[in-house]
């Protein structure tokens, strides 16, 4: 693995850390920002925001893919690890409601409005930058650290860091100051982004050109693809949807909802680290299949596993062993879905749009659906019964089924 890709993983890793900081102190955020009286409503209020930073990505997915395809992946990749950096730092700052009362939460829904402009841009532009700067044959795999570093970045920045400071502090500093460490630590993104920036090598003359004579085919990315490739795009933004209710639901909403009917901490984030810990080989074991016997019968195996264990995750939270195991099969399951998948989606599209195409799909699909999955299965265990939330995980599986089928498998082809 060439430097180039190893610092993309870790750029990509440190951006997941700073995003995934939010959805894994909901809950402290929830009792600082509100003030309502209910847990339940402050929570709701809390994820609401959290929804924020999906509405914001389309709008990261338009900049940063323009300037990923007309400026340079590297410079993509720089400029918004910087823009995610700063916003998590300053969210350590700002005082709660007690202190400065409804400017906390409208200072808080700006970072985090930021956050989401970020990765609107740096997920989706890691994705292309690893699949294109891998063999044809091995597209798959190295395709797959991209979801590798999200996962690990939401491993460290989620269940690690509440372990990790509810163990060093006791219950009240916890409460008071402790959350805020991990995003005072985000302001470590800022060298490392200088380094990857001076790190990487410049454009050789043929590469600029090529953006050159690119840049006079179409200024705008965004048009060329609503113009000519706009039925891809809907059919990627449809298999797009199962990921994105899936995870947050998994590996946000699990463990803030378990560890809020238990008033215990570690008891929800336990289990979703072990999730998490299994997940990673999954994906890249599933990314380096991919590249052997295609990608869409993995991603097919992984969302129909997704679907056999949605109702045993839901319905034996009150048995926590027994939930373990089937946190484990369910976060498996995904797993073998992100493996091949970033493949799969930057093969879909030619190079001059590839990463407004790819970022633009994504982020409408979880702008919609990812962002508003923790709120709306808090909602549905508040008002019903969070076994319902189910019939939700069925309904986007089956709409990512239908894009996927439809988008053809270019596994081994060479790229547009």
């Amino acid at each position: 693995m060439n430097k180039k890709l190893i610092l993309g993983i870790v750029g990509n890793v440190m951006e997941w850390f700073c995003y995934s900081l939010y959805g894994a102190f909901t809950a402290n955020i929830a009792y600082h920002f509100f003030s309502t009286g209910s847990l339940h409503i402050n929570l709701l209020f809390s994820y609401a925001i959290f929804a924020v930073g999906f509405f914001m990505r389309p709008v990261g997915a338009v900049i940063f893919g323009y300037i990923g395809d007309r400026v340079g992946r590297e410079n993509l990749l720089f400029l918004s690890m910087m823009l995610m950096a700063i916003p998590t730092f300053c969210m350590a700052l700002i005082p709660s409601f007690s202190v400065i009362g409804i400017l906390a939460p409208i200072l808080l829904i700006i970072m985090r409005g930021l956050q989401g402009i970020a990765i609107g841009g740096e997920y989706t532009g890691a994705m292309v930058y690893l699949v294109e700067q891998a063999p044809s044959n091995k597209r798959g795999f190295l395709g797959s650290f991209a979801d590798f570093g999200c996962l690990f970045g939401t491993l460290v920045g989620g269940s690690l860091s509440i372990l990790a400071i509810s163990n060093i502090f006791d219950e009240k500093l916890f409460t008071v100051i402790g959350w805020r460490i991990p995003f005072y630590l985000s302001i470590l993104i800022v060298p490392l982004a200088f380094f990857i920036k001076m790190s990487s090598s410049q454009k050789s003359t043929n590469v600029s050109q090529e953006l050159t004579n690119t840049r006079k085919k179409n200024e705008v990315p965004i048009i060329e693809l609503l113009k000519k490739h706009y039925k891809t795009a809907i059919y990627v933004a449809a298999s797009s949807a199962f990921s994105g209710v899936n995870f947050y639901t998994l590996l946000v909403f699990m463990p803030n909802y378990i560890s809020m009917i238990n008033n215990d901490t570690s008891v929800g984030f336990t289990s979703t680290l072990i999730t998490n810990i299994v997940m990673i080989p999954a994906v890249l074991i599933s990314g380096f299949l991919s590249d052997k016997f295609r990608r869409k019968p993995l991603i097919i195996a992984g969302i129909i596993g997704v679907m056999m264990f949605g109702y045993p995750l839901f319905s034996t939270i009150d048995n926590h062993t027994l939930h373990i195991v089937i946190e484990m099969l369910f976060g498996i399951s995904l797993g073998v879905y992100y493996g091949g998948r970033s493949a799969f989606f930057a093969e879909a599209f030619p190079k001059s749009i590839r990463c407004t195409a790819v970022s633009f799909s994504l982020s409408i699909s979880h702008c919609i659906f990812a962002g508003t999955a923790p709120f709306v299965a808090t909602y549905i265990a508040k008002v019903f019964d969070i076994r319902w939330f189910y019939l939700y995980i069925v309904l986007v599986s089956l709409f990512a089924l239908y894009g996927f089928i439809k988008i053809k498998d270019r596994t081994g082809e060479d790229l547009l």
